[in-house]
């Protein structure tokens, strides 16, 4: 309008200062002026306007220049402070997006990322087709862009001709392109692209925005990636921890339980609870079929819980058949309606034999209401407590056998104890007739007899008279075997200080060197104790006879959470070959003829002190002496 021209408005007597004016001239680029005006009165009287135009084009196109370089900045800086606290890829995505549309305003950016086998558009820039946003760009591997990006992950600029024929028909619009990828770890996890309308060349400045912002994105992707990875270990840790507490229980338990069955619910009731929602069963095979012995978690309304009366026929059903033949867990990720051998529905199944003496006893399988990933983690610890389990019913099943075999025997030795209580009785008769008819027979004979029957006879009394020591030593240990104990708080140093007083009269006149250390007090029978040190004080006053001075030591010392009383002597010693002939009833190392007795003392020492939950020992040498002692728990 010719009112809103500056020399217009001067002539009609405006002022105009610093107006922005735009000039268009036919094969010329706009041009940009300030233009400054005002009225001017001729001498002549005529009214005039004068005017001044500054050209400030070049000015306006640094001034954008600069806005645009600053808004770049501002939306680098402001990726910059993300890159050092945001984890979530699409938002930093889409900030390095901002930062690259604000340096290359009108043309389109993009986050690429691989979804189903193709590389799709996760974030992209407003200006994107509506149709082009819908699809969300998918590429596949062998794209040549793409396929280039895999393989040099570096970045790739397309130009020309090449660019053409990349972009196809849905970037035909754009006359160059450019893509950044995003490798972390040598694996490619994303592509930062950019596409140009304009401009149909990269200058090298271009090329460094595009690496600059794809490095800082990249970087942001790697400490994203580190810490995902940083909470997958931690949760993994956290796991790990529970399982290491649950099993730390467990094991207390599988130590304790020996019914079969009562231990596999422990180890079902350990695991679950630290797996997603489901349940366990423990199958066993019998009669050609899978039969559930034990069922824990929430069975109930699931698909599985018309097994627990019917069962699954063997050979059909792999998740049980499979670990039970190879002896190796069966891991199912999912298990879809119509999997053989199990029942509608979507979920995970772990399958996993349960391995008693190295061959299978039954399966424990574990059933998730959902799909589950059975990652490294939950195999390694499922595995462990299975294999813990089988040891544990190991442990029961030999545990039961010994109990079967003590029973036995227990029933054996009684049976020997009541016949030898027996034939030591009936014994005593035939001994006393002979005793007594040798009497007879002596004084019917009168004192006008040979030398020779009077030896006949005193032999016959002599082995009388040692059968009858032999018997009551018989009775003396079946006693032993039958008599209930009587515990209680049993001082040592008052007990052998009695026992010492009884025996000390069958050293008669010889010199004995007694050495007693201080003894403690225990838990025990003190009836029963006594006849232990009168047996190994007589047999220590017995072996010393040879020797001029006899020196008896009996002394105590703590072994753990025991104790343990040694008696030691100077005496004759015995051959250490034959140590654990020592304790045997009967059993003798030396000749009666040079030392009387019955060889059941020492039985009956060992008996006695296995009843209190002790041992006996024995060390010595021919002509060095001997020790003997025996362990008591500690209290």
């Amino acid at each position: 309008m010719p009112e809103e021209v500056p020399l217009y408005r001067a002539w009609k007597g405006e002022t105009v200062h610093n107006n922005e004016l735009v000039i268009r001239a036919p094969g010329q680029p706009p041009r940009t002026v300030l233009v400054t005006g005002q009225p001017v009165t001729l001498p002549d009287g005529t009214v005039g306007g004068l005017v001044a135009q500054r050209d400030i084009t070049r000015r306006q196109q640094q001034e954008r220049a600069l806005a645009e370089r600053t808004g770049a900045l501002d939306a680098f800086a402001a990726l910059t402070e993300a890159v050092g606290s945001e984890t979530d890829v699409t938002v930093l995505a889409k900030q390095a997006i901002d930062v690259l549309r604000a340096r290359f305003s009108g043309d389109s950016a993009a986050y690429y990322a691989r979804e189903d086998g193709q590389w799709r558009a996760q974030v992209w820039s407003l200006d994107v087709r509506a149709e082009l946003a819908e699809v969300r760009s998918p590429f596949s591997d062998d794209h040549p862009l793409v396929a280039e990006l895999l393989a040099t992950q570096r970045p790739v600029f397309r130009e020309g001709e090449a660019a053409a024929r990349d972009h196809g028909e849905y970037l035909s619009d754009y006359a160059s392109s450019g893509a950044y990828p995003m490798s972390v770890g040598g694996q490619v996890l994303g592509v930062l692209a950019v596409a140009r309308r304009g401009a149909v060349s990269w200058t090298e400045g271009e090329r460094a925005i595009l690496r600059a912002v794809g490095r800082s994105l990249r970087l942001a992707l790697e400490r994203s990636e580190a810490a995902r990875a940083l909470e997958a270990r931690n949760a993994e840790l956290h796991t790990r921890t529970r399982w290491l507490e649950s099993f730390a229980v467990l094991s207390h338990d599988l130590t304790v339980e020996g019914d079969p069955y009562a231990l596999v619910r422990r180890a079902q009731g350990a695991m679950l609870p630290l797996l997603p929602s489901g349940h366990s069963m423990y199958w066993e095979l019998e009669g050609g079929r899978w039969s559930v012995r034990s069922a824990v978690g929430e069975v109930a309304g699931s698909p599985q819980a018309g097994l627990l009366g019917s069962g699954l026929p063997a050979g059909g059903s792999p998740p049980l058949d499979r670990p039970w033949a190879s002896g190796q867990p069966f891991y199912l990720d999912r298990a879809p309606q119509g999997t053989p051998g199990t029942v509608g529905g979507d979920y995970s199944v772990a399958a996993l034999p349960v391995l008693v003496g190295g061959q299978p006893s039954g399966v424990l399988s574990i059933t998730t209401a959902g799909a589950h990933q059975w990652d490294p983690v939950d195999k390694s610890l499922l595995e462990t407590v299975v294999r813990s389990l089988g040891l544990a019913l190991e442990r029961a099943r030999g545990l039961e056998q010994l109990a079967a075999e003590r029973r036995k025997l227990e029933a054996a030795n009684e049976e020997l104890e009541a016949f030898a209580y027996s034939v030591s009785h009936d014994l005593r008769t035939p001994v006393r007739h002979i005793l007594g008819f040798n009497s007879l027979l002596r004084q019917s004979l009168g004192a006008e007899v040979s030398s020779r029957v009077t030896r006949y006879l005193d032999v016959v009394a002599e082995a009388g008279q040692r059968m009858n020591v032999l018997i009551d030593a018989m009775l003396d240990l079946s006693r032993t075997a039958r008599t209930d104990l009587s515990l209680a708080r049993v001082n040592l140093g008052e007990l052998l200080a009695s026992v010492r007083a009884e025996v000390e009269p069958d050293a008669g006149d010889r010199r004995v060197e007694w050495s007693v250390g201080e003894l403690p007090t225990v838990t025990a029978d003190a009836d029963t104790l006594r006849q232990v040190f009168v047996n190994l004080l007589t047999n220590a006053l017995k072996y010393t006879r040879p020797r001029e001075l006899t020196r008896i030591e009996i002394w105590a010392e703590r072994r753990g959470t025991d104790w343990a009383l040694l008696v030691r002597d100077n005496g004759v010693g015995f051959d250490p070959r034959y140590a654990e002939n020592l304790f045997g009833v009967f059993q003798r190392l030396h000749r009666a003829d040079d030392f009387e007795g019955t060889g059941v003392g020492l039985a009956n020492v060992r008996r006695i002190i296995a009843r209190h939950g002790g041992e006996v020992f024995a060390q010595g040498e021919v002509g060095q002496g001997a020790t003997f002692g025996f362990t008591l728990p500690g209290a």
